[in-house]
């Protein structure tokens, strides 16, 4: 059902810009992609988290406050889309109209609200363990649940020592240009969007079926 409500947030936002056709396209091909099929099977909470990413990327240009709860309910479902953070921190910056430090601050709280309140049971249960499955995907071995080799894994083949955080510089040095992108207004919300999921699943957790 969420998947479908995905498709339905898709087609909605493309038809309110009179893009009928191509909204009726995008749902089609979010519902009948082969990661989409396949994660239905596997039937994780990726679909809900990536829901509410996409319905506070809508609520964003006028609606912030609710656009930044909504994305802060994502994160608290799943940190799928961990990496917005200062995508969304740039675009409450910008939008400001009175004081950006503070509104940007405010949005940082909104932000972080709801995965803080879930997470502190865990935190002052066992913050060390809490915090390295944060970084779970950031240090794993690169080769350990792909059938396609990423390019931190191709690099490791050669330099074994370039495992963990160090081998997702590459991602990080692709993605600091698509934050400065944003930050000088080349690219829009979407558009960033977009290109920081592509960069993540590319670069580093792309799965061949």
């Amino acid at each position: 059902m969420v998947n479908i409500g995905i498709a339905g947030l898709i087609f909605y936002h493309l038809y309110n810009h009179k893009l009928f056709i191509f909204g009726w396209f995008a749902a089609l091909l979010w519902l009948l992609n082969r990661w989409t099929l396949y994660v239905s099977i596997d039937a994780n909470l990726d679909f809900l988290a990536i829901f509410f990413m996409i319905l506070s990327l809508m609520l964003l240009p006028k609606h912030k406050s609710k656009a930044f709860l909504m994305f802060s309910l994502s994160l608290g479902i799943k940190q799928i889309a961990i990496f917005l953070v200062p995508l969304y921190l740039i675009w409450a910056w910008q939008s400001s109209e009175d004081n950006p430090v503070k509104d940007t601050f405010i949005a940082l709280l909104l932000i972080l609200v709801i995965p803080g309140i879930t997470s502190l049971p865990f935190i002052l249960w066992n913050a060390e363990g809490f915090f390295k499955s944060i970084l779970f995907s950031a240090t794993r071995n690169p080769d350990g649940h792909v059938n396609a080799p990423s390019l931190d894994g191709l690099i490791t083949l050669s330099n074994p020592d370039f495992i963990g955080i160090k081998a997702k510089l590459p991602m990080v040095l692709v993605m600091s240009l698509v934050f400065l992108s944003a930050m000088k207004r080349q690219i829009g919300i979407y558009t960033s969007a977009l290109l920081r999921g592509c960069l993540k699943s590319l670069i580093c957790y792309i799965q061949a079926p």
